[in-house]
């Protein structure tokens, strides 16, 4: 193989090398978004469990965009597994942005069931919620990012949730 030959296989190596250092740069410089619960809404009650909708806030602290593919989650209540589930919607957080992801959750009278087993006269129950977010950042692609956020369920009490927000299948409120 003649020198030159050499180069022009070379060529194209040596031209990525800048963006090899590049991505490293960005992926140390990524500071890990926050997510923090918001709201849990009973949607509707059916034949098999509860509707309800998580909404939680990510908190984007860098300077740069960033694309979330996709949301890998699970709750805890007072230590029980209350759901988990994935959120396959693609959506952008401007930098220094916030962005509500809205969690669809069914969650079935057994498992309620469970959960509520663990309140013990609480009236206001502890959750953990962690999760792998899927990001799309600029120069690196796609990286998994592992949120927590912990604290009270933010029901206010469950009797006002089961009273005031509930629907039955119908539509009609109980």
């Amino acid at each position: 193989m003649t020198g030159s030959r050499r180069l022009q296989l070379l060529l194209p190596l040596l031209a990525l090398l800048p963006l090899a250092g590049c991505s490293a740069l960005v992926q140390r410089a990524l500071t890990s978004p926050t997510v923090a619960v918001s709201r849990i809404d009973l949607r509707a009650l059916t034949l098999k469990g509860a509707e309800l909708r998580i909404d939680v806030d990510l908190q984007n602290p860098n300077g740069f965009g960033l694309v979330v593919q996709s949301v890998d989650y699970r709750m805890r209540v007072n230590g029980r597994t209350f759901v988990h589930g994935v959120l396959a919607e693609r959506t952008e957080i401007l930098a220094h942005g916030a962005l509500r992801l809205r969690l669809p959750v069914t969650l079935l009278y057994d498992d309620l069931r469970k959960v509520l087993e663990t309140f013990d006269g609480r009236r206001t129950p502890r959750y953990v919620m962690e999760a792998d977010v899927q990001l799309l950042v600029p120069v690196v692609g796609l990286v998994s990012v592992p949120v927590r956020d912990e604290g009270n369920v933010p029901l206010g009490s469950l009797d006002q949730i089961l009273g005031a927000n509930a629907t039955h299948p119908s539509g009609s409120p109980h």
